[in-house]
């Protein structure tokens, strides 16, 4: 009797047992909660959660169906978007659901730009075939005035154009221009000036050339373009947008970077042990003017390298008339035997603009006395021109300085010797022919005449 008792309450627990796995293998779909109304900013972008579960996932797409329609203030219900059979719907322009978020159960809805006809309660409606769930969320949709944030510092090299972006939002467009106004200004190291102003329909253009576009101020876009870049824009720039009555303000920054150039006065220094020269490396047509410039020498016999600190000078940069800067360093080099013969120094310089350092070679070729003699006056060191025109003049070595001073004084006394000698013959001149003149009276007037002798 015990057993069939037993038997008894056992099979009601089974069989409830086998439907409540039964209905456990299809599934309980449900839609998570979420916290409603979603508050968003017009202009901006938003996602509607539409979280789903009750199926083991990766789900098979062909059994699910997702479809978000939109109840509007006035009461009306439009379709939104509708993923069915693989296949989307986009009623709402630029709005989407990814497939991979399917599969994992996310039905959430990206629309981006909110604008005030995207205001009102959404309903996402969910079918996992046979299951399906229903959830609504609310959206409230307010205006602020706002500048999207861009990427910066924008980097620019002279003579080219860019457009500074000045985004803004938080009101229906097309915007009425009389209620609008943007002005730029620019900060540098020297203080803040205009650069340019649109305010009550008028264009205000304080940087020759740049401008605005009102088609796309209607729009929303206070975008400045600024042609034929220079060093002078270089700064952070401020976007100022009143939308009346509200005001908004966005910053970025310009990095107008020119890219040096460098050559050296003579790329092959010919010379003998123990003589001293030094090379220039001429660094030209750079910004901003912060730059670094050393000497490396690479040494031949050794394979080594080694930087110069005590032997090297770096004057202070000069500032062209078109903004950018030329540079000189000078290093000087005094060989102690043949073995230096085809060491190679190089001019290292390190700039903003630079994404590898950029380097000049100057070569030795060292030669014993006998074989400079033989070299002597068939080579001359050439001539440099740095950026804008400015040439720069043939490298004089300290052997070069002597040898012209020790000419110039042999010349200055040869010069001297003469003059002495010429105004010695001329003061001598006139006594050495009265003497001969007397020296003649004198002997025709002893002289007997052949009257005297007849």
């Amino acid at each position: 009797m015990a057993l069939t008792l037993y038997r008894s309450l056992l099979l009601p627990l089974v069989v409830f047992s086998g439907l409540l796995s039964h209905h456990c293998s299809h599934g309980m779909l449900q839609i998570r909660k979420v916290d409603s109304p979603i508050e968003t900013l017009l202009g901006h972008d938003t996602t509607l959660p539409c979280l789903f579960y009750g199926y083991e996932t990766p789900l098979d797409l062909s059994t699910v169906s997702v479809r978000w329609t939109l109840r509007t203030s006035e009461g009306k219900d439009k379709q939104v978007y509708w993923f069915h059979g693989g296949n989307h719907t986009q009623t709402r322009p630029e709005s989407h659901i990814p497939e991979s978020d399917l599969m994992g159960g996310d039905g959430s809805l990206y629309i981006p730009n909110i604008q005030p006809s995207d205001e009102g309660e959404y309903t996402c409606t969910v079918f996992v075939t046979p299951e399906k769930a229903i959830r609504k969320v609310t959206m409230e949709v307010s205006a602020k005035l706002e500048i999207r944030r861009v990427e910066s510092p924008i980097e620019v090299s002279p003579g080219h154009g860019t457009t500074l972006p000045c985004l803004f939002y938080g009101y229906e467009a097309p915007l009425d221009l009389s209620t609008v106004s943007v002005r730029w200004t620019l900060r540098t190291s020297e203080g803040e000036r205009r650069v340019y102003w649109f305010h009550g329909g008028d264009h205000t253009q304080y940087r020759p050339g740049s401008y605005i576009p009102e088609s796309g101020l209607m729009g929303g876009d206070g975008s400045l373009y600024i042609p034929n870049i220079q060093p002078s824009d270089d700064g952070e720039y401020t976007c100022t947008v009143i939308v009346t009555p509200e005001k908004a303000v966005g910053k970025v920054t310009m990095e107008v970077s020119a890219v040096p150039t460098c050559t050296v006065s003579d790329p092959r220094l010919e010379m003998t042990p123990n003589q001293q020269r030094v090379a220039t490396c001429y660094v030209s047509g750079f910004y901003p003017q912060p730059v670094t410039i050393h000497w490396v020498k690479h040494s031949k016999a050794s394979s080594s390298n080694s930087e110069l600190d005590i032997e090297t000078c770096t004057k202070a940069p000069v500032k062209n008339p078109n903004g950018t800067y030329n540079v000189r360093s000078i290093m000087a080099v005094r060989p102690r035997s043949t073995e230096e013969d085809g060491d190679v120094y190089s001019c290292v310089i390190t700039h903003r603009s630079l994404r590898d350092p950029l380097t000049c070679n100057v070569t030795l070729s060292v030669e014993d006395d006998e074989g400079a003699r033989l070299n002597f006056g068939k080579k001359k060191s050439p001539r440099h021109s740095g950026s804008d025109g400015e040439e720069y003049g043939e490298l004089t070595t300290v052997t070069d300085v002597t040898t012209k001073t020790a000419l110039i004084i042999t010349v200055v006394i040869l010069v001297i010797v003469l003059i002495i000698a010429g105004l010695y013959m001329y003061k001598r001149g006139p006594v050495y022919t009265d003497e001969r003149r007397q020296n003649s009276r004198r002997a025709t007037a002893h002289k007997p005449s052949h009257r005297d002798t007849v």
